[in-house]
């Protein structure tokens, strides 16, 4: 038992450790085409290229419908119960879906920035803006596919390390010399990187007939969506909120902070797509002594990561926030003190919600998190009005512990039933 709970958890440092590293890779590519391009490009073109791609990317949030996430769902309970069929069926209904929704979004956008006279679509077309929003929605379904078999760290290499890194050596040996070339070549490269990810996933179901669940797929999906659209949309309410009444300057030393802030959900974001499959997969089975060492592992590995390293932050956070971001920014580091509590608040139930959603909670988490969003954009206008910055910090911390006593009480109403 001891030999098989070592090879367990060996398993699972082995498959996020190689999922890290690839995720910093790629986000050094993603740094080094930024800087390639702000020589390239200028800084006129480059904002409006920024804004083009931010567009594909609050898109993407829409255009997957939350099957990518569902996907960690559905597909390790099709494999533990051996029903081939409608794994076939799923995984066509999967990319088809996607399909429809990219071109019906990108035609749409197209066809409003040419009747508002929007100036995207002096830069891009309805096929390459479909390609790049296509590409970018398609590479995360395969990521999470790829984490429901166990290769974690193939699955983000084809996400953000193998198309960057065609579109960072692409530039650097022959340049590139407007918007439309580049986004050509970034939608070029993230169907590449598709079409090769789907050949190096093979599921071996040649033959067998395909069967759908479609209301059931889109029944497990939806809670997704709106579950995972509150989640991005707290990351970003609190900006929305913060600019008209504070101003520009205030934004700029909210947003210092929530960087660094950020950079510390790293490895638990990591975490949480190496964990999601594994909770399924255990569910599926009724196998309750392995949700709860799974459970177990993720707070060990959590406590050993992010907390230490949120804990540094709270040392000295004048010296963080100045280091990083200048002198100028040294009133950010109340605020970043703030937000490294909110963020602590958030992180001690992650491994919760991974779970719930994985184990058919999903419904309640989504309730949930729609909740927490409604509760955080009241409490952002009422606080930024009175402190500003700090105001809109403290209204994410009130509201990540509001979300975390209703996940805690989640998790004691299913206890009994899903876990003891």
């Amino acid at each position: 038992m001891l030999r098989a709970n070592s090879f367990f958890r060996s398993k699972v440092i082995r498959q996020l450790s190689g999922a890290l590293v690839f995720s910093i890779v790629g986000r050094l590519l993603q740094v080094l085409l930024a800087i390639l391009l702000t020589r390239e490009l200028g800084v006129v073109q480059y904002g409006v290229f920024v804004l083009i791609y931010a567009t594909a990317q609050i898109l993407q949030q829409i255009s997957s419908l939350g099957i990518p996430v569902a996907s960690m769902r559905v597909i390790p309970e099709y494999l533990e119960e051996n029903k081939s069929s409608y794994l076939r069926g799923f995984l066509l209904f999967s990319i088809l879906a996607i399909l429809f929704t990219t071109v019906i979004l990108a035609t749409l956008l197209l066809l409003l920035s040419i009747y508002f006279e929007w100036s995207i679509y002096k830069y891009t077309n309805v096929v390459q803006f479909w390609a790049v929003l296509f590409g970018l929605t398609a590479l995360q379904l395969k990521k999470r596919q790829f984490s429901t078999v166990d290769r974690n760290a193939e699955g983000v290499f084809w996400e953000i390390v193998f198309p960057f890194l065609i579109v960072n050596f692409v530039i650097m040996i022959v340049g590139i010399q407007n918007i439309f070339s580049l986004l050509s070549l970034l939608g070029c490269s993230f169907l590449s990187s598709f079409a090769i990810a789907s050949l190096r996933l093979r599921w071996n179901l040649s033959g067998i007939e395909r069967a759908y669940l479609i209301g059931n797929w889109i029944k497990h999906s939806l809670p997704f969506l709106l579950s995972f659209g509150a989640r991005d949309l707290m990351n970003r309410v609190d900006v929305l909120v913060l600019a008209p009444i504070a101003g520009v300057g205030q934004v700029g030393l909210y947003t210092a902070a929530f960087k660094i802030v950020f950079l510390i959900t790293f490895p638990q974001n990591i975490l949480n797509s190496v964990m999601s499959s594994r909770f399924a997969r255990a569910h599926s089975s009724g196998n309750k002594f392995r949700l709860r060492r799974l459970l177990l592992l993720s707070y060990v590995i959590t406590v050993a990561t992010v907390l230490p390293m949120s804990f540094s932050l709270l040392y000295d956070p004048a010296f963080v926030i100045t280091i990083m971001f200048g002198e100028e920014f040294r009133d950010a580091s109340k605020i970043l003190e703030i937000l490294v509590y909110a963020q602590i608040a958030i992180t001690v139930v992650t491994p919760l919600i991974v779970m719930l959603n994985m184990t058919g909670v999903e419904r309640t988490i989504a309730k949930i998190n729609m909740v927490t969003l409604s509760v955080l954009l009241l409490l952002c206008v009422f606080f930024a009005v009175r402190l500003e910055g700090q105001g809109v910090a403290w209204a994410r911390m009130i509201a990540f512990i509001l979300l975390g006593s209703l996940v805690i009480a989640q998790f004691r109403k299913h206890w009994e039933g899903l876990y003891k």
